[in-house]
């Protein structure tokens, strides 16, 4: 057998679902695999954000990461939220002292690099801040959801749980202490990833923004009801 690289830019959007869907991790080989050409993110601002709901955050997972000694990621260690910023060859993280997250209970997390300071905010509240300049380290490893890539772009360190309206920006979205999150956002000319988790017929998670990268499932994925929980 041979890989063939097959893109699908041109399929229609899924049918709208009269229930709001999220994507279910196993914790044991499941993710999505954004292709590093298609969230060539440039040098400078940007925000990572994403709704979940963790089953058991006991150990190291991965949430949102394109991590390897470069580039950025959020991870959810230990009920730990974190945002760690690879700059001029050395990461920066912002990190609260204590596990925030809960088993069970559905959490927004978002990471903003504004270009001076790097900041983590849980549930529309700022939980951990530090200063951050310089030029991000560049990897062409995959973008990540629901775990961590290797050297060679192989996932590990899975989220088992759920998953729903992932975003990547080439902007800060968020500043000052809080903001309310939105369950569902609209793409804009900001959107470089934007993954509502609506299915896609074959192998591929649906992408919202203007790219239409649509990111390829691995492992035993499923979806679920997003609910209030």
């Amino acid at each position: 057998t041979l890989p063939l690289p097959v893109r699908a830019a041109a399929l229609p959007a899924p049918a709208p679902s009269a229930d709001e869907r999220a994507l279910v991790l196993d914790g044991a080989g499941a993710c999505l695999r954004a292709a590093a050409a298609d969230v060539d993110l440039a040098d400078g601002p940007f925000t990572l954000e994403g709704w979940l709901r963790g089953d058991d955050y006991t150990g190291r997972h991965g949430f949102l990461c394109k991590t390897q000694g470069s580039e950025y990621g959020l991870f959810v260690d230990d009920a730990t939220p974190s945002f760690w910023l690879h700059l001029d060859g050395a990461y920066v993280a912002a990190q609260p002292e204590a596990p925030l997250l809960r088993a069970g209970r559905w959490h927004h997390l978002a990471g903003v690099f504004d270009g001076a300071e790097a900041r983590l905010y849980l549930d529309g509240a700022l939980v951990a801040a530090v200063p951050a300049a310089g030029t991000r380290t560049r990897n062409a490893l995959p973008l990540l959801v629901g775990a961590d890539p290797d050297g060679a772009g192989a996932p590990g360190a899975f989220f088992r749980g759920a998953v729903d309206d992932v975003r990547l920006s080439r902007v800060a979205r968020y500043t000052g202490e809080s903001f309310e999150p939105v369950r569902r956002h609209a793409p804009d000319a900001d959107t470089l990833l934007l993954l509502p988790m609506d299915e896609l017929p074959g192998p591929w998670s649906w992408d919202a923004s203007p790219a239409a990268a649509h990111p390829l499932r691995v492992g035993a994925v499923d979806w679920t009801v997003h609910g209030d929980g």
